[in-house]
């Protein structure tokens, strides 16, 4: 099964969560669903309804999902990371990064919402997408290894303000998408 990795949902005790792990949460998620678009395109001959199951899950996260992660971390996140000079630059290389991410991604879209209508086209489109799928990856790797070791430790230094307005954005941005949604 291409989607076959399940990931946690949020904490069943009910402790809210602060936005170094809902972040990281999206780390994981990243690596999952870029994992799915790999085994995919690894698998042009399996069955149909898999394909278009597995596109489906990683056009939906990375359409609907990773932009509001993205906009976390440019809009909440860089914007008061400035003030603290040891990661000043790398908050802005997270940024400057994420165009180079959406590079890729505006490639790896289209060809992944047709393999929701039409799967039987994988075989067709399985060598692009494995080219840009590593291209991604290569890109990730870099990525999240820098906001995990650089960038997401200098959170635990914002005053207790700064943490909770990230939290309250962070949670306002998901509202508004799925409001926008139903």
């Amino acid at each position: 099964m291409l989607t076959g990795i399940r990931t946690p949902n949020a904490d069943p005790a009910g402790k809210e969560e602060t936005p170094l792990e809902l972040l990281l949460g999206c780390h994981q998620r990243i690596r999952h669903f870029t994992a799915i678009a790999r085994r995919m395109a690894e698998n042009p001959t399996a069955s149909l309804d898999e394909i278009s199951e597995a596109a489906a899950a990683v056009y939906r996260y990375f359409h609907v999902a990773l932009p509001l992660h993205e906009a976390d971390e440019n809009i909440s996140l860089d914007p008061r990371l400035h003030d603290v000079a040891e990661v000043s630059q790398a908050s802005e290389e997270m940024v400057r990064q994420h165009t180079e991410i959406n590079r890729v991604l505006k490639q790896l879209l289209p060809l992944w919402d047709a393999l929701c209508r039409e799967p039987e086209k994988l075989p067709r489109f399985a060598s692009r997408i494995m080219h840009l799928v590593s291209e991604l990856e290569r890109l990730w790797d870099a990525h999240l290894c820098l906001e995990e070791e650089q960038v997401f430790p200098a959170i635990q230094r914002l005053p207790r303000e700064e943490v909770a307005a990230i939290l309250s954005e962070m949670k306002e941005r998901r509202r508004s998408e799925t409001r926008a949604i139903a």
